[in-house]
């Protein structure tokens, strides 16, 4: 069965890129809120979520804390996607629950090998 992710991002060049790169080897469905992401996770599974931390009203921090905080999603790998990063903002990611950490611009052999690290599979 094709793994399922969840691709939360406010820039729709980067959902599309992301979904460019990863629709080959898995399902990818894009949303561009937070809300649209607590949505979409209550509607269906997913095998791991790409979170961007800065997003317009719910951000990503609260949808991580939501995702940790249910029985259903509390082990699913989130892996944080963000152009702010910093080790002090890596560190809290992984404090709080992050399987992985990615800095943008990224490549797609840096996407890919971080999806299938967090799933446990063969890039």
């Amino acid at each position: 069965m094709t793994a399922r992710l969840l691709v939360v991002d406010d820039e729709p060049d980067l959902r599309l890129l992301v979904e460019l790169h990863l629709a080959r080897q898995y399902g990818v469905v894009t949303v561009a809120t937070g809300e649209e992401a607590l949505e979409a996770v209550s509607e269906a599974t997913f095998d791991a979520v790409l979170l961007d931390l800065r997003l317009p009203g719910i951000d990503g921090w609260q949808v991580l804390e939501h995702l940790r905080a249910q029985p259903a999603t509390a082990d699913v790998p989130v892996i944080v996607l963000t152009a702010h990063g910093s080790p002090g903002t890596e560190a809290r990611c992984r404090a709080a629950g992050c399987s992985a950490f990615l800095n943008k611009p990224f490549t797609g052999d840096q996407l890919r090998s971080v999806v299938s690290s967090a799933l446990g599979t063969a890039a």
